[in-house]
């Protein structure tokens, strides 16, 4: 709870952050949580915070489609 509650405040001040200075951000939290914001048990260690290998593969095809269509400049 103490991890997901700062994680998730966090990740909102970056949000607000980088609309405001017009800053690209990918989301993260939301490609590795469920419904109640908190990370899926697939993509987290038993310490709840570190990601798993499954994690990375998800974030991996969350990002790469993203960072080559900012690359385009689509």
């Amino acid at each position: 709870d103490f991890v997901n509650t700062h994680v998730v405040a966090t990740n909102r001040w970056l949000a607000q952050f980088a609309r405001r200075e017009g800053i690209a951000v990918l989301d993260f939290h939301q490609v590795l949580s469920g419904e109640d914001a908190r990370r899926r048990r697939a993509f987290a260690q038993r310490d709840g915070s570190h990601i798993t290998a499954a994690g990375y593969d998800v974030l991996t095809s969350y990002a790469v489609p993203v960072l080559e269509e900012m690359v385009r400049g689509e």
